[in-house]
C-alpha cells in the first residue's frame, strides 16, 4: 500500500487551462529517489496540516508530486476535491508559502504550481476577485458586439435609465422542478418531498417571482423563464383564429395574413406533440414612421384583477427591431417595445398590470402600431395573452387539474411553441420526469440559437442572446446540528461532448467564476445578516444538466436544506428571501460587468420614513433614502414617486429629485394614495409601504400611524426531537403574498426517517394550500383606515412610525390618531445572540401618543398583538395600562373571527366579522388578543369574542379617549362593517365626552 501511494499517476492537464501552459512531464518517484520520497512525505504531512487549517477542502488529497531541479519547480497534483473550494490571490500566496516551509530549506527558492481538475490554482481565481486588472484572464470573458441588438422588450417612457445596471442583459431562469406525471404510476405528482410547509418544486419561486425576477427587471434586464411566472389562474388569449369568452381583435385592412404557421388555440388539452404555435394563422403590417394604422386586442378580464402579458409575433427577414405595443390598462398606458428580430414563436413576457372585470376598451387592451424608426419593414401580429391559467397539457388522458405555474418546464415550453424532440420531450414521452430536468438547458441554447445537443447543431432558434443562465434549487440533505447545512453551488467546465468552450469562443471555466462569485456574495452577506457561520459547501465541477448544457455561463444553486430544520427557519423568513434574492441579484450583475469590463452600480434599498401630511388644500409627502452597509454604490440617486386617486391603479412615476414632494392641491374627498422608489445607475429599489391621506368637508383630521412592518416565519416547537413549524400558534405573516405554502407540518418528530416522498419522516406536511395564494402584509392599509375616517368627515394624513423619531413631528392640529398595528409583534431571530424584530410600542411610538394624550384627543389602537407584545416588556404593559387604559389577558382570545358591541340595545346590536382563515386576499388574524380595560372604573369593554365573551376591546374616556381593539381595523370583512364600527365607537366617545364636532355626521352610517 505504501508503494503504491508513492507512485507517480499520469494526470493529463487539459486545454482548460486558460493562462498557463500544461506543465512537463513529471520527475518519477522510486525507492531509490530518497530526496523526492522525503518531499513527498513532507507534502502529505503538509497537506492533513492544511485541511485542519481550513486552507483545503476536508476531502482533498494529493495525487501525484513533481520536482524539476533543472527550474527548481515543485508541481503538486491534487484530486478534484482540491478544486471545490474557492480560492483568493492571499490564499494561494499563503498556500504556496507553507509548501516551501513544509518543504525544507533546499527548496526555499523554488516556484511551486498547485494543479486541480485540470487547472492551475491561480486559474481557480474569477477575474472579479483579482486584484490587478491586468491578470485579468481574456479568455473567460463575453465577447463584445459592435452593435448589439436592442433587447427582446423595453420600455422606453419609465424614466429609469439603469446604464451601469443590465440594461440589455438577458437573463434565463427557473425555479426548481414543478408538477409533474409519473409515467410508471400513471399519475401526476410532485418531484419532491412535502416537508416543513413547502415543496421544493414551489418553494424557490418564492424567491424567483416576487423578488428576483423584479430585481433583475429593475435593474434592466429581460428575464425569461421555462415555467409560468404568472399566478393567475385565470387565462384569456386574443387572436384572429379564436379568442376567450367575448375577446375580439380588430385591424383594418392593411394588415395582411402571414404564409407561414402561428398561433391557435386549438382543441386544448393538448396531446403529445401539439404545438399551438403551429396550427394557426397571423397578420402583418408594413412599418412606418408616423405609426398612421394599427390593431387592438380587447381581452374578456373573467375577474378583475393583476395579469401577465404575453406578447407573440412571427419570424419574418425583414421584421422590426422596435414594434410598438400600447398596453392599455388601469393604471394608464405603457409603452412596450419588442424586438421581432428575435423572440418569434412562443409567449414573451411584457410585464404584469391591473385590469378590470370584462370588455374594457379604453382601460383593457393592447394595441399594436405599425409605427417603427424603420420604414417599410415587417410588423407581425399573432396572439396576446392575458394571465397565467390552468395547466392544459394532457399525458396519457390526465391533466393536472393545476395552476400552469405548479407545473414542470416540460408542459409549459410545450404550450410555449418549442419544439418537441428538441427541448421538452427528450424521451420519447417515456420519462417526464428526465424530460423536465433535462429541457431546461435545451430550452436556453435554442432560446439563443446554439446547438440543442451534439446531433442538431444547425438550429436556428430564437435568437435571443442569453448572457446567462441560473437553475435555482434546494436540496435533501438534513443534520442535528446548529449550523446550516449551507449552500452549494455546481457547474460544469466541459459542455456537450465535453467542449472546453461555448459556441461563441467563450472558456467555459467562466461557469467556475460565476458559481463562485454567487456563492462568495450569497455566504458572505447571509454572515453579516444572519448567520456567522452560514456555511459554504463545495464549488462542485460536476455534469448536472441544468448546469452544463447551457451554451452560456450556467450555474446550479442548492441555496439551503429544504429538509433541514435550521435551513428552513432561516428559509420561511419572508425576508431572508429578500435578501438572498438581492444577493443573487447583485451576484449577477458583478459577473456580467466583469465579463464585459464595465462597471457596475447596485440598486438602492427601498427608501424609509415615508410621511404624508396635509398642507393648506395639498399634500406633502416626505420620505429618507437608505444606504446599504454591505454595498457602497447603492445608494440613491433620485427618487420615483407613484401615486393613485380613489379607484385608479399607480401609473408613470413622478421624478423627484430630493426626498419630498410637494402636491399643491388635491380634490376633496378624494383618496390619495403614494409609494416611492429609490434610483440610481444601477436602476430602481422595491417601494416603501404605500400611505395614503385624503381631504374632506370636514373640520377635523386624523393621523393614521402605520406600524406594521412584520414578515416572518410560522412559530417553532424545538425541544429534541420534537422541532418543526407550529402555525396552529403562529402562522407569521407573508411578504405580499406566499406561494410556497403547502400545509401545516404534522410530523414533529425528528427521530422520523424519511421512507419515500409520500412518507417523508421529519417535517411531513399536509397539502391542504399547495395550489393556493396566502396573502400577507402587503404594506397597503392606511387607506383602509382612511377611507372610515373619510366616510365620518376626517380628514387625513398617514405616517410611518419612523418618522416619529424626529422630535419636532407635531401631532397638535390631529383630533385623532389611528394607529395601525396588524399583525406586529417582536419576533425573535433564529439565532439567540440576534436582536429580535417588530417591536409594537417602540420608545417614539409610545412618547408620541403619551403627549398626544395631554391635548384631550382620541387614541384608536388596534392590532392583533397590541397587549400580548406589550406582556414582553415592562416599560410597555406600563404604557398600556396608564396610558392606553387596558391590561392583556389572552393572546388565542378567539377562533370565531367575530365579535359583538357590548354597550348597545337589542335592536342596535350587531356582529362584526374579521377575516380569520388563510385566503388570497387579506392576512388571517388566526389569534387576535383579548385585553380588559386596566381599571374598571375609568374604562369600560366594549366588544366582546362571540364565541366566548373574552373581552375582544375597550374604551376610555377621561381627559382623552382611548379605543384599544385586539383585532386590527383592516381585517374587518366590508367597508360596510368598518364604517359602522367607528360610527359606534365615536359615537360612544362623543356620548361620553358630549363633544359632538368630533365626527360629521355619525347616524349618516347604516348599522
Amino acid at each position: 500500500m505504501k508503494n503504491k501511494s508513492i507512485l507517480i499517476l499520469l494526470f493529463f492537464i487539459t486545454a482548460c487551462a486558460t493562462f498557463k501552459v500544461p506543465p512537463k512531464e513529471k520527475l518519477p518517484i522510486s525507492p531509490d529517489n530518497t530526496a523526492t520520497r522525503r518531499l513527498y512525505t513532507a507534502m502529505e504531512a503538509f497537506i492533513d496540516d492544511a485541511k485542519k487549517e481550513r486552507l483545503i477542502p476536508i476531502n482533498a488529497r494529493m495525487d501525484s508530486l513533481a520536482y524539476h531541479p533543472e527550474e527548481n519547480v515543485i508541481e503538486l497534483y491534487m484530486n478534484q476535491a482540491f478544486s471545490y473550494k474557492p480560492y483568493r490571490e492571499n490564499e494561494i500566496t499563503k498556500l504556496k508559502h507553507k509548501i516551501l516551509e513544509s518543504a525544507g530549506k533546499q527548496y526555499k527558492n523554488s516556484i511551486v504550481t498547485i494543479y486541480s481538475n485540470g487547472y492551475e490554482v491561480s486559474e481557480l481565481v474569477p477575474n472579479y476577485f483579482r486584484s490587478d486588472p491586468a491578470t485579468y484572464d481574456p479568455s473567460r470573458m463575453a465577447i463584445p458586439q459592435l452593435f448589439p441588438p436592442p433587447p427582446l422588450i423595453r420600455f422606453p417612457d419609465h424614466p429609469l435609465n439603469p446604464s451601469k445596471g443590465l440594461m440589455g442583459s438577458h437573463i434565463a431562469l427557473w425555479h426548481s422542478h414543478g408538477w409533474y406525471y409519473e409515467n410508471r404510476l400513471d399519475r401526476w405528482e410532485w418531484q419532491r418531498a412535502r416537508v416543513f410547509q413547502i415543496v421544493e418544486d414551489l418553494y424557490p419561486m418564492a424567491y424567483t417571482v416576487p423578488f428576483l425576477a423584479p430585481m433583475l427587471e429593475n435593474a434592466g434586464a429581460v428575464v425569461l423563464f421555462p415555467r409560468e411566472r404568472d399566478i393567475q389562474t385565470h387565462e384569456v388569449i386574443v387572436d384572429m383564429d379564436s379568442s376567450t369568452g367575448e375577446s375580439m381583435i380588430s385591424f383594418p385592412k392593411k394588415w395582411a395574413m402571414g404564409t407561414t404557421p402561428g398561433f391557435s388555440i386549438g382543441n386544448p388539452p393538448y396531446k403529445s406533440g401539439e404545438n399551438p404555435f403551429q396550427t394557426g394563422q397571423w397578420l402583418y403590417m408594413m412599418s412606418d414612421p408616423l405609426g398612421r394604422d394599427s390593431l387592438k386586442y380587447i381581452p374578456d378580464i373573467p375577474e378583475t384583477g393583476k395579469y401577465a402579458i404575453y406578447l407573440s409575433w412571427a419570424d419574418t427577414n425583414k421584421a422590426v427591431s422596435d414594434a410598438e405595443y400600447l398596453i392599455q390598462h388601469t393604471g394608464g398606458t405603457t409603452r412596450v417595445l419588442a424586438n421581432q428580430t428575435m423572440g418569434y414563436g412562443t409567449w414573451i413576457y411584457a410585464g404584469t398590470y391591473y385590469f378590470e372585470k370584462g370588455l374594457n376598451p379604453e382601460c383593457g387592451s393592447v394595441i399594436l402600431t405599425n409605427c417603427s424608426f424603420f420604414p417599410n419593414k415587417v410588423i407581425t401580429a399573432d396572439a396576446v395573452r392575458f394571465g397565467g391559467g390552468m395547466g392544459n397539457v394532457s399525458r396519457n388522458n390526465r391533466l393536472s387539474n393545476r395552476p400552469l405555474f405548479t407545473e414542470g418546464a416540460r408542459y409549459y415550453l410545450q404550450y410555449a411553441g418549442f419544439p418537441d424532440t428538441l427541448v421538452y420531450n427528450l424521451n420519447k414521452d417515456t420519462l417526464d420526469y428526465n424530460d423536465d430536468y433535462q429541457c431546461r438547458g435545451a430550452w436556453v441554447n435554442y432560446l439563443g440559437g446554439t446547438f440543442i445537443d451534439s446531433a442538431h447543431q444547425d438550429v436556428k432558434g430564437l435568437q435571443i442572446p442569453i448572457d446567462l443562465s441560473l437553475a435555482f434549487h434546494t436540496d435533501a440533505g438534513s443534520a442535528r446540528t446548529d449550523t446550516v447545512i449551507g449552500t452549494l453551488m455546481i457547474y460544469s467546465t466541459k459542455g456537450l461532448k465535453d467542449t472546453l468552450l461555448f459556441p461563441n469562443g467563450v472558456n467555459r471555466i467562466a461557469n467556475r467564476d460565476f458559481a463562485d462569485i454567487l456563492q462568495t456574495q450569497i455566504v458572505e452577506d447571509l454572515s453579516i445578516l444572519y448567520d456567522p457561520v452560514w456555511n459554504r459547501r463545495g464549488l462542485w465541477d460536476s455534469k448536472y444538466n441544468e448546469a452544463w448544457k447551457p451554451n452560456v455561463p450556467a450555474g446550479l444553486l442548492e441555496l439551503l436544506s429544504h429538509h433541514n430544520f435550521l435551513d428552513m427557519k432561516y428559509g420561511l423568513d419572508p425576508h431572508f428571501r429578500f435578501d438572498v434574492s438581492r444577493s443573487i441579484y447583485k451576484a449577477i450583475l458583478k459577473f456580467l460587468a466583469i465579463s464585459y469590463n464595465r462597471p457596475y452600480t447596485v440598486q438602492p434599498l427601498p427608501p424609509t420614513d415615508l410621511c404624508v401630511t396635509l398642507q393648506n388644500n395639498g399634500l406633502k409627502i416626505t420620505w429618507k433614502g437608505v444606504d446599504d452597509p454591505l454595498e457602497p454604490t447603492a445608494s440613491p440617486e433620485y427618487y420615483l414617486l407613484y401615486m393613485r386617486v380613489d379607484e385608479k391603479q399607480f401609473g408613470a412615476p413622478i421624478v423627484c429629485e430630493e426626498p419630498h414632494f410637494i402636491l399643491p392641491s388635491v380634490k376633496k374627498n378624494s383618496l390619495y394614495q403614494f409609494k416611492v422608489t429609490a434610483a440610481n445607475a444601477g436602476g430602481e429599489s422595491f417601494p416603501t409601504v404605500i400611505l395614503s391621506a385624503g381631504i374632506s368637508e370636514g373640520p377635523d383630521t386624523a393621523l393614521v400611524i402605520y406600524n406594521f412592518d412584520r414578515v416572518s416565519a410560522p412559530a417553532t416547537l424545538e425541544n429534541d426531537p420534537i422541532l418543526g413549524f407550529a402555525d396552529f400558534l403562529d402562522q407569521g405573516v407573508p411578504w405580499g403574498y406566499d406561494i410556497s405554502y403547502v400545509g401545516s407540518q404534522y410530523e414533529f418528530n425528528g427521530d422520523v426517517k424519511w421512507l419515500d416522498d409520500d412518507n417523508p419522516g421529519h417535517g411531513a406536511s399536509f397539502a391542504t394550500y399547495e395550489t393556493s395564494l396566502i396573502a400577507g402584509n402587503t404594506f397597503n392599509y392606511t387607506a383602509v383606515h382612511g377611507q372610515a375616517l373619510m366616510n365620518l368627515g376626517y380628514s387625513f394624513a398617514s405616517c410611518q412610525t419612523g418618522v416619529l423619531k424626529d422630535t419636532t413631528f407635531s401631532t397638535i392640529s390631529y383630533s385623532l390618531i389611528d394607529v395601525l398595528n396588524g399583525e406586529q409583534k417582536t419576533t425573535p431571530s433564529v439565532k439567540a445572540f440576534q436582536n429580535p424584530k417588530y417591536r409594537v410600542w417602540v420608545p417614539e411610538l409610545k412618547r408620541t401618543l403619551t403627549n398626544f394624550s395631554k391635548q384631550g384627543g382620541i387614541i384608536f389602537v388596534n392590532g392583533a398583538y397590541i397587549g400580548t407584545d406589550a406582556m414582553n416588556y415592562p416599560e410597555d404593559k406600563e404604557f398600556c395600562e396608564e396610558i392606553l387604559k387596558f391590561k392583556w389577558r389572552t393572546n388565542y382570545a378567539s377562533k370565531s373571527g367575530a365579535f359583538v358591541p357590548v354597550l348597545t340595545t337589542e335592536e342596535e346590536s350587531s356582529v362584526y366579522t374579521y377575516v380569520s382563515e388563510l385566503n388570497d386576499s387579506l392576512y388571517a388574524v388566526e389569534s387576535p388578543d383579548g385585553i380588559e380595560p386596566a381599571n374598571q372604573s375609568t374604562a369600560k369593554t366594549l366588544f366582546r369574542y362571540c364565541d366566548n365573551n373574552i373581552s375582544a376591546g375597550i374604551l376610555y374616556c377621561g381627559d382623552y379617549s382611548v379605543i384599544a381593539l385586539g383585532v386590527p381595523f383592516e381585517s374587518l370583512c366590508t367597508s360596510q362593517e368598518r364604517d359602522a364600527f367607528l360610527t359606534y365607537v365615536l359615537t360612544h366617545v362623543i356620548e361620553n365626552k358630549n363633544k359632538k364636532h368630533l365626527i360629521k355626521n355619525p347616524t349618516s352610517v347604516k348599522l
